[in-house]
């Protein structure tokens, strides 16, 4: 997902948490979207990836915006202002 932003692009993601989904598909009878494919989907399970990749900034996160929906906006960050995957801004140094 981040590999196709230049620094400084920014991804929205409007996302389903998939356990939020579910309970809402058990309750309404809502028939289920067999399509997802990972059953811990969450806004946590996206940013602890963010977190692996490394040169990605969280701008905004919502986690629950509706039933069973969250979204995040993140920005692409210069690489070399990554130290072990964790964003640094050198203004506070």
């Amino acid at each position: 997902m981040v590999s196709c932003l230049k620094p400084g692009g920014k991804l929205i993601l409007f996302c389903p948490d998939e356990k939020e989904y579910r309970k809402y598909c058990d309750q309404t009878g809502h028939p289920y979207n067999e399509f997802h494919r990972q059953p811990d989907f969450s806004i946590v399970f996206v940013k602890n990836i963010f977190r692996c990749i490394g040169n990605v900034r969280i701008i905004h996160e919502v986690g629950l915006i509706d039933v069973y929906s969250w979204e995040l906006v993140c920005e692409k960050i210069d690489s070399s202002l990554t130290i072990c995957g964790l964003f640094y801004d050198a203004s506070y140094s």
